[in-house]
């Protein structure tokens, strides 16, 4: 086994400068008379980047704690407080830097006047944002009741579940034009709508290179480059950064590069990446010739964001929380995963298991083991985290993936 040390790409510099922005941005929000909503999961953050507010998305900063290294520390300040290890690791971290004041981006973070999330099968949601209810009591709360689209729905009741959700999207804003003394603006809306759905076109072209054999990147380098898509949706920026990125991509091609070289076998990654080892996950999968191709993670959010369309805003909005992959139904995860591993020409699955993260974990072994059976292609079970080192083993997930790939080599 030789070890491949990752490349990634060059473009990705250029998402420092986003980042900075957004950081900065966030500093000086209340200082420039704007309001700051901190969303979590798929909560629209069109809706309210249309009226100039500033946006957090709660769950990103949950894995920038963990690739600034900081994660662990602020989930234990926040166990101190009585709130337990099984709680999702990007919540136990968002609470331990409220409580420190750390941000590893710039100043602590400010008092939201917004936060809004989703109420769907991320049952977390709603308990993560009235902790920070009860640390600014004036905060404002906005829950977004999204029906579980479950297996054998007919259309009607699929739209029925769509009209209430679009209801509720209509009373948001409703409240946004009495709360701020706004008129909104649809037009801007329908704008920014069309900006996430570039973007989530532009991120969804750069997966599709992963068809390839052999692949140009690896799922790594999706992961690296979700920032844009999550933190900053409805702003032009990101589909411009995809678009240069995926020209880079198309470059390596030509030139006939390979994330991997001599690639061997293909992967499937299933559940969230684990931010604080996602370089030393790739150079372990590649010293086995081994590469990552395709994971619903990366490849599902590009996907649900590119059906984004600007003639449809709220429409698209709702479509965005309604067909989110952890709110599907057994039968719906199973088709999308068996799509995803043999579109992706995958070998082999790794199904990482996230104790803390109760939308992948509850239920994960049950459709992975129907995919492998409907795919024929086999998995193994590794234990991780997505923010917290101490729920996982990394000597137990490399022996784990080496053992699987032993197998793969043998079969």
């Amino acid at each position: 086994m030789t070890d491949v040390e990752w490349r990634p790409l060059m473009s990705h510099e250029k998402q420092s400068e986003l980042y900075s922005a957004y950081w900065s941005e966030l500093d000086n929000a209340h200082e420039n008379g704007r309001p700051v909503v901190w969303c979590m999961g798929m909560a629209p953050q069109e809706i309210f980047r249309a009226v100039d507010a500033v946006i957090l998305f709660c769950d990103n900063f949950g894995a920038t704690l963990a690739m600034a290294g900081i994660s662990q520390e602020l989930c234990e300040v926040a166990e101190t407080k009585g709130f337990t290890m099984e709680l999702c690791s990007y919540a136990r971290g968002h609470i331990g830097a409220q409580l420190t004041g750390r941000n590893p981006q710039g100043k602590p973070l400010r008092k939201p006047d917004m936060i809004v999330y989703p109420s769907s099968r991320c049952t977390i949601y709603d308990g993560w944002a009235k902790v920070f209810k009860d640390m600014y009591p004036d905060v404002r709360l906005v829950s977004i009741d999204v029906p579980a689209l479950n297996d054998g729905m007919s259309e009607d009741e699929q739209d029925g579940a769509h009209a209430y959700v679009k209801r509720q999207l209509l009373e948001i804003i409703e409240l946004i034009d009495n709360r701020w003394g706004h008129r909104f603006d649809y037009d801007r809306l329908a704008e920014m709508v069309g900006n996430t759905g570039a973007a989530g076109r532009g991120l969804l072209a750069m997966h599709q290179t992963m068809r390839m054999v052999p692949a140009p990147v690896s799922t790594i380098d999706m992961f690296f480059n979700l920032f844009p898509l999550f933190s900053l949706r409805g702003r032009p920026e990101p589909a411009l950064y995809y678009a240069e990125a995926k020209a880079e991509i198309d470059q390596r091609i030509a030139e006939g590069f390979a994330a991997v070289p001599q690639e061997k076998f293909r992967l499937y990654w299933d559940g969230v990446a684990i931010w604080t080892r996602l370089p030393e996950q790739f150079r372990q999968i590649a010293r086995h010739r081994a590469v990552l191709v395709s994971s619903v993670y990366s490849n599902g959010n590009a996907e649900n964001s590119a059906r984004c369309d600007a003639a449809r805003p709220l429409d698209s909005l709702v479509d965005t929380m309604l067909w989110s992959f952890t709110n599907l139904g057994l039968q719906g995860k199973t088709e999308l995963i068996s799509r995803l591993v043999t579109d992706f020409h995958a070998d082999g699955i790794i199904m990482q298991v996230s104790r803390s993260c109760k939308p992948y974990f509850v239920g994960e072994r049950m459709f992975i083991k129907k995919v492998a059976e409907r795919t024929g292609v086999p998995y193994v079970e590794v234990p991780g985290d997505m923010a917290d080192p101490r729920m996982y083993s990394w000597q137990e997930i490399e022996d784990r993936i080496e053992a699987f790939l032993e197998r793969l080599a043998g079969s």
